[in-house]
């Protein structure tokens, strides 16, 4: 009996993982998905980039932090599309990802409009990616934050502008 090539067997475990994210139950699609996100394949951010639609908000947010790692237009673009989702953890996922994705760039307008979210945890992160990111044109919005209800959220908020140089203007 011949043995499977190596290549042949990765495309099976592949198309195997492929099969569990897209089916049953969730926490089968959430482990499949943590196992795609080991692999170092371009096909990969596809799958990750379609479980961003999933139902259940626990695949969309598992799907929005393994992307933190995938460096596109397209994955950029979907992680800003999931700032609105209607999952508090969907959104502080895709928040932290895009702080990975975007750093020495122009965060986008909708990642600075998070300092703003109902839930704590989501203004957090966004404090938290805007440091990564670096942009110093998040420093009003960031002055807003320091104003927060929330001393967790006012903390990072201060933290966020010292260490982006933030004097008021």
């Amino acid at each position: 009996m011949k043995e499977p090539s190596s290549s042949n067997s990765f495309e099976s475990e592949f198309d195997r993982l492929v099969r569990a994210a897209t089916r049953g139950r969730v926490l089968l699609r959430v482990k499949a998905l943590e196992a795609l996100a080991r692999i170092d394949d371009p096909a990969v951010g596809d799958q990750l980039l379609l479980a961003l639609s999933d139902r259940s908000p626990s695949v969309r947010s598992v799907a929005a932090a393994c992307l933190g790692t995938v460096q596109t237009r397209s994955t950029v673009i979907q992680l800003e599309k999931r700032l609105a989702d209607s999952n508090s953890e969907v959104r502080m996922m895709a928040v932290r990802s895009l702080g990975k994705l975007l750093k020495s760039r122009t965060a986008p307008r909708a990642l600075v409009m998070r300092l703003d979210d109902l839930d704590e945890l989501v203004r957090v992160e966004a404090c938290q990616a805007l440091k990564e990111i670096g942009d110093r044109n998040a420093l009003p919005a960031l002055w807003r934050a320091i104003d927060d209800n929330s001393p967790l959220v006012r903390r990072y908020a201060a933290g966020c502008v010292g260490a982006l140089g933030g004097a008021r203007r």
